[in-house]
């Protein structure tokens, strides 16, 4: 079974998110310092709010650290050790939230795009078949319109 690069990096962007959601939840409670969002919050239930499991939220939070989006402090309960965002972070989780946002609305307008043109074939397309009916009936008379019609569902 191999490494999927996507989905590590996805639970990375989904546990950053997750912090930066709570966080924002909380900033009248948070402190600035050193350009850290101090939020004090548990490593597991950031995890669980991301919607990663314990593995998964063990290596996100791992990478994160490593690559200086996050600080954490040692654990003081069962939730894990406590998380925060750091500038670069809070950029990071504002970009990836943003990017999600932009194209979700965007799959949404082009998913509705797509059904209105494809409405619109089917509806052109039945009035092109009626025309053709129509043509047929008149030449070949009234059995064959009726025959065609029942072929084609037509009333």
């Amino acid at each position: 079974m191999g490494v999927d690069v996507e989905e590590i990096k996805d639970n990375r962007l989904k546990f950053l998110a997750a912090l930066y959601e709570i966080a924002s939840e909380h900033m009248e409670k948070n402190e600035v310092a050193g350009g850290i969002i101090c939020i004090g919050e548990g490593m597991w239930v950031i995890g669980e709010s991301a919607g990663l499991t314990r593995q998964e939220t063990d290596h996100a939070s791992t990478e994160l650290l490593d690559s200086g989006l996050v600080t954490a402090q040692s654990a003081t309960s069962d939730k894990g050790p406590s998380f925060s965002l750091t500038q670069e972070g809070c950029r990071v989780a504002e970009q990836y939230l943003y990017e999600k946002s932009w194209l979700s609305k965007r799959r949404k307008i082009v998913g509705a795009t797509k059904k209105t043109v494809a409405e619109s074939a089917v509806e052109a397309l039945k009035k092109v078949g009626l025309i053709a009916i129509g043509a047929l009936g008149a030449t070949y008379g009234p059995p064959v319109l009726r025959w065609l019609k029942e072929v084609l569902g037509k009333k």
